[in-house]
């Protein structure tokens, strides 16, 4: 089921010995990282099934095969080709490992992933992707994120949001049908939808950019719509900060995330800069 994505999505960072973290705020960009640059082994990992591979569908597959590489051959020797091809393939299991390790390399190099989160104040968040709370968090809008994604559309770009949906449920599409099926990508948004319910804290929301990988995106400053200074940061740290906002975006709402004193929580109180 389609879901909206709420009106401002969330990118922790943390002060890095380069000062790179700061990019966010200082060129209002963003990186789209490689899947199998991931911390998580299970995350996008495209673990296919070979069901079928006995069956008329592995047939299928090699007879495809043959009709895309092999279109040189009538279609008496394609089908013997495609029969050849699939008995060999049959007797040989690691034949199939390569492909599928080609195949998910493949996939995995199609897209850059934009990983961002749909709260502000989660304190698990706060610990792992903001170095125990001494880092920040932007806040981006989504309504200037759809325009940048329409923008990309006469340049046949394609940059769109997906939510992440959490299961105890592996998913594991079927290789042959994927293969036999080149045009249709959801068995890719399937595997970039999904993850482990060990994370669900997170809220993550994936911005995918289709074709750009390892790349940076300049979004524009507009998108920035609020900027959060973690509860722990350094007095030197907020300082720069806040400097960098009064000078790039001194339109978005800054505040600092406090310790609540009577919860285990975080309040956001305003910084006027």
């Amino acid at each position: 089921m389609f879901e909206i994505a709420p009106p401002v999505l969330y990118k922790y960072r943390t002060f890095d010995l380069r000062c790179r973290n700061l990019s966010i705020i200082k060129h209002s960009e963003i990186w789209f990282a490689c899947a199998k640059d991931f911390n998580d082994p299970f995350d996008m990992s495209f673990e296919y099934n070979f069901d079928g591979l006995h069956s008329e569908l592995g047939l299928n597959w090699a007879r495809n095969a043959v009709n895309r590489h092999e279109n040189h051959l009538n279609p008496e020797q394609r089908e013997r080709r495609a029969l050849e091809r699939i008995t060999e393939i049959r007797k040989d299991p690691e034949y199939l490992k390569e492909v599928k390790k080609d195949f998910v390399e493949h996939n995995q190099n199609t897209f850059g992933v934009c990983s961002l989160c749909a709260t502000n104040n989660d304190l698990l968040v706060w610990a792992h992707y903001s170095q125990n709370h001494t880092g920040f968090c932007v806040g981006l809008s989504v309504e200037h994120l759809n325009k940048i994604s329409i923008s990309f559309i006469p340049q046949k770009i394609l940059l769109d949001i997906h939510k992440v949906n959490y299961t105890d449920v592996y998913p594991s599409p079927n290789f042959f049908d994927c293969m036999i099926n080149l045009e249709n990508t959801s068995h890719i948004n399937d595997v970039i939808e999904t993850k482990s319910t060990d994370w669900k804290y997170e809220k993550e929301w994936r911005l995918i950019f289709w074709g750009q990988v390892n790349k940076s995106l300049n979004l524009g400053f507009e998108a920035i719509h609020e900027v959060i200074l973690g509860c722990r940061i350094s007095a030197k740290n907020k300082k720069n900060i806040l400097e960098l906002c009064r000078r790039h975006v001194p339109h978005a709402k800054i505040f600092q995330a406090v310790k609540d004193s009577k919860k285990f929580g975080l309040t956001l109180e305003p910084i006027q800069t």
